[in-house]
């Protein structure tokens, strides 16, 4: 390790940098569009920056999108409207902080964010961060950042939207969306829409236990698997000499009937009726009032709220007595920050620095009597943080030391470092590097899920640590571009859910573990028509002892887009390569490799109206991401949009 860290530093330190000329922006999380793939948050990581609009005419969804990209794996139970979760760089799904407009999705219960949940439509902007972030994200950002941004308003005259997408499984997606930005005000309207009967064929599992292949033979219908999501959004900004304010409001709700694994589904049903149940409800308050003091100096105070409630019922579980509980969390607080940009003829600065308090609160609650529940829980967590990005020798080095002091009520405090360095050695090419620490605090559920006998909470839980490392190049000539960059990470203490007596399972620290791994892509526009990309994910990721794989986790993931547009229509297709999956920490059971194929296209009837036809899947291909949980074979849909 201190063999990498000095080839980091003097390969980062001697290679001159001239930095790409960028508008300023404070550094908060809501940031404003930008096709350059940075983020204003950390300016040194190697980010992918998506634009909505590419696909607002077609049936998609974000967890689609997000699969599409280089350094992920998203992992699906289900079809497009089940659970998604998403990895970066080997991560596990709760070592990823989410954010909308601000506001941080990970709740302190579970992590984990379910990204079917989040309409692609209603965004302006997805920010990917690549390693780890806790010195500017705190908890969770162990594997990265994923940064929403929510639509505004940019012109005078109101622009009017809406789509559906009708397809496969009685699927139905709506979206309707109204903009209008006045002299000194900007609204934006947006309602989202998505339901599905789910009921898709498939076949049962297929794994390899060492040379042998087990099942794959047989053909089931999953049933009990429909869903109704609805999505409201409103977004109001204004700006007036040196004050601006913006404020997001988001409803969301949704109700989804949840079959369970496909053994419930082919061993044990009908005689175990599959009546599991859950509604969610949400809504997130977010706002950013900022005043310019001097022009090298602003100050911005930021208030965000976060109510969410679940509820989950089986009458009839697999396992266990009847179950109907209520889960309630809340997260409460926001930050107040300074920026203060000094320009030198030999050295530019530009401090960020802000004081972040939050609350998150938990509780829940159950009708039946005797059943087992978490209790009321609470975390106050109080974290100071600074950073200068200095530029040196005629802006052609960058480098961004940053320091993050945090404490929580119930795991004390700690300090995280940070370094980044940008260098480009001339306009088509720049390196960039980055060294610091990471972490993540355990969740309720690991720390306090009470005993069912077969599984459990452990309350004597240490946080997960993370050393990250990483080094690599970005380019861009003419129209040819694309990244190549080497990461490491060691993770101390992972909390895994491992057997603790013969039949209860509870999470425990493990010994180290190393990720390592390579991402590449290249993106190439030969004619004006014609888009070709691919990229490429190489992981390598082990318990450090005993060289056993993590499970859940593909060695490589290879995945190529190519579009085609002319005049009035738009041909597209994908496909995606993801490697056996691993199964436990053996290493001898693995989940079958896949190769997914989509296409469509995308007509433009007049000036206001597209007409998309899209296959996916179209190689009929049964998958599965996890154990259990089956992936839709080949579907078709069919979009209608308005734009006006």
């Amino acid at each position: 390790m201190k063999v990498l860290f000095t080839i980091l530093f003097v390969l980062s330190v001697l290679l001159p940098t001239k930095l790409a000329a960028e508008t300023y922006q404070s550094p908060e999380i809501l940031v404003s569009a930008s096709s350059s793939n940075t983020s204003s948050e950390k300016p040194s990581a190697f980010v992918t920056v998506l634009d909505p609009k590419d696909y607002e005419n077609t049936m998609s969804t974000l967890p689609e999108v997000l699969a599409g990209q280089v350094g992920i794996f998203v992992k699906n139970s289900g079809g497009l409207t089940d659970l998604s979760t998403v990895s970066l760089r080997g991560s596990t799904a709760e070592q990823v902080s989410v954010y909308l407009d601000g506001l941080k999705l990970n709740s302190a219960q579970g992590g984990a964010v379910d990204f079917s949940s989040l309409p692609l439509e209603s965004l302006e902007r997805i920010e990917i961060i690549r390693g780890g972030a806790s010195h500017r994200f705190g908890s969770d950002a162990v594997g990265g950042v994923i940064n929403l941004i929510s639509k505004k308003a940019k012109n005078k005259k109101a622009q009017i939207q809406a789509k559906v997408s009708v397809g496969s499984f009685w699927t139905l997606k709506t979206h309707e969306a109204f903009n209008k930005k006045w002299q000194k005000l900007g609204l934006s309207l947006s309602h989202s829409h998505l339901s599905s009967q789910g009921d898709y064929s498939f076949k049962e599992s297929q794994t390899h236990v060492g040379n042998l292949t087990l099942g794959g033979n047989e053909t089931f219908k999953r049933e009990h698997n429909q869903f109704l999501s609805e999505d409201f959004l409103i977004h109001l900004h204004a700006k007036k000499e040196n004050f601006s304010y913006q404020i997001s409001q988001n409803f969301f709700l949704s109700f989804r009937q949840e079959p369970g694994t496909e053994i419930e589904s082919t061993q044990l049903s009908p005689a175990n009726p599959l009546e599991a149940e859950r509604s969610v409800f949400r809504q997130i308050l977010s706002s950013k009032f900022t005043w310019n003091l001097r022009e090298d100096l602003s100050f911005y105070f930021q208030p965000q709220f976060r109510w969410e409630q679940n509820h989950f019922k089986d009458p009839s579980p697999a396992l266990g007595p009847a179950i109907d509980v209520n889960f309630f969390n809340h997260r409460l607080g926001g930050q107040v920050g300074l920026v203060w940009e000094k320009q030198n003829p030999k050295h530019q600065h530009l401090v960020k620095s802000f004081l972040e308090i939050y609350w998150d609160y938990f509780k829940d609650h159950s009708p039946i009597a005797g059943t087992p529940e978490i209790g009321r829980q609470d975390r106050l967590n109080l974290a100071l943080f600074i950073e200068d990005e200095i530029s040196l020798l005629g802006e052609r080095l960058q480098i961004l030391p940053s320091l993050r002091w945090e404490y929580t009520n119930d795991f004390g405090s700690q300090v995280l470092p940070h370094l980044g360095l940008i260098a480009t050695l001339r306009k088509e090419l720049k390196i960039k590097s980055n060294v610091g620490l990471s972490f993540r605090y355990p969740n309720f559920n690991e720390l306090y899920f009470p005993d069912q006998g077969f599984v459990r909470g452990n309350p004597d839980l240490n946080q997960e640590k993370n050393l990250h490392v990483d080094l690599g190049l970005e380019w861009q000539v003419k129209k040819l571009g694309g990244s190549l960059s080497y990461f490491y990470q060691e993770v101390f203490d992972s909390i895994v859910f491992v057997p603790v007596s013969a039949f209860t399972i509870a999470p425990l620290n493990t010994s180290r573990a190393r990720i390592q791994g390579l991402e590449a892509e290249v993106r190439w526009k030969p004619v004006d028509c014609l888009s070709l990309a691919a990229n490429y994910t190489f992981l390598d990721a082990k318990l450090k002892t005993s060289s056993q794989p993590l499970p859940g986790r593909p060695k490589h993931l290879a995945k190529a887009k190519v579009e085609f547009e002319k005049d009035f229509f738009k041909l597209f297709s994908q496909v995606h390569f993801t490697d056996q999956l691993p199964i436990g920490f053996s290493g001898t059971r693995r989940l079958e490799d896949k190769i997914i194929v989509d296409a469509g296209m995308t007509f433009k009837i007049k000036s206001h109206y597209f007409l998309s036809l899209e296959g996916k899947n179209l190689g009929n291909v049964q998958s599965y991401d996890s154990v259990g949980f089956p992936l839709p074979r080949l579907q078709f849909y069919a979009s209608f949009a308005y734009k006006a």
